[in-house]
């Protein structure tokens, strides 16, 4: 099955060009059929096969995943009212928080970005995050070095401490990403699996090499 055609990209593309409400307003029902609609079905058909063959507790509605397309311009000097992609955030908390460990992806007219991790981790978490490091060095190791996470993220990623706590200076020097404030993980690619049957298929390769680090996170945060 084929979630998206090229009115999708004709639409991102427009719209990148007229990031204004009457043109969006002109335009909504080619947003609705070829934006909206398709990427809640991709959506919440990878979230099934995440709750059936990963994740059995999975169970928040795909309107919990998916992000709005209007952007929050309050505090924004861009004050361009849309966002021009569509992007989406599956975890046990959903877009709602960026610190339960999730899978992340955004399809934009000209790259698609994918992730996962903690992107932000209050202060109590971010110690128990690096204390579950700590007990379980040579395990966490192996996964921010397993191939495949290697190949398809490449380097673990986040905004670092520049003074690490006192406790933790040793184990610092064996494994420095011990100063991490963030722990997530991200690849981008070209846009051509949107037009794809086996786009979930790809989405699922990108969860299953990320799912580990994200257990481990888990773990810890739990």
């Amino acid at each position: 099955m084929t979630y998206f055609s090229a009115d999708f990209f004709r639409f991102f593309e427009q719209l990148s060009q007229n990031n204004n409400q009457e043109w969006f307003d002109d335009n909504k029902n080619l947003y609705e059929e070829a934006v909206k609609r398709p990427f809640k079905d991709l959506v919440q058909d990878v979230m099934t096969r995440i709750r059936e063959q990963h994740d059995p507790q999975l169970c928040i509605p795909v309107t919990d995943a998916v992000f709005r397309i209007h952007k929050d311009i309050r505090f924004s000097r861009d004050k361009t009212p849309f966002h021009t992609y569509v992007s989406a955030n599956i975890s046990h908390a959903g877009k709602k928080s960026k610190e339960c460990p999730g899978f992340f992806f955004r399809f934009g007219h000209d790259k698609i970005t994918i992730g996962g991790g903690s992107y932000e981790l209050e202060k109590d978490n971010l110690t128990r995050v690096r204390h579950h490091i700590e007990d379980e060095m040579e395990r966490f190791n192996a996964i921010v070095e397993d191939p495949n996470f290697r190949e398809k993220y490449g380097e673990l990623q986040g905004e670092r401490n520049k003074i690490v706590p006192k406790d933790l200076r040793d184990l610092y020097e064996e494994q420095p990403l011990i100063a991490n404030k963030q722990f997530y993980y991200e690849a981008e690619t070209d846009t051509s699996p949107l037009l794809s049957d086996d786009l979930p298929e790809m989405l699922l390769e990108y969860y299953c090499a990320g799912k580990p680090l994200n257990d481990f996170l888990k773990e810890a945060i739990r």
